[in-house]
């Protein structure tokens, strides 16, 4: 399978993570039409580990959604 990883550094201001990353969800639709592999990005998948800390605003995100505690 395929797996998509956003790196950003670990100084980037938290609320723009957040941003991103809801930008992301928010137009999840757009991403699928421009490719199918978009289709396999979930609340789920997207808090697997990948063995890298996970951003502050990344997590805010999540959390606020659920899809971690």
């Amino acid at each position: 399978g395929f797996g998509n990883l956003l790196v950003v550094r670990s100084d980037m201001d938290a609320d723009l993570a957040y941003k991103i990353v809801k930008a992301l969800f928010d137009n999840k639709d757009k991403l699928e039409a421009a490719h199918q592999i978009a289709k396999q990005l979930t609340l789920k998948t997207a808090v697997q580990s990948a063995g890298l800390p996970r951003h502050a605003g990344a997590a805010k995100y999540f959390k606020e959604q659920g899809a971690l505690k």
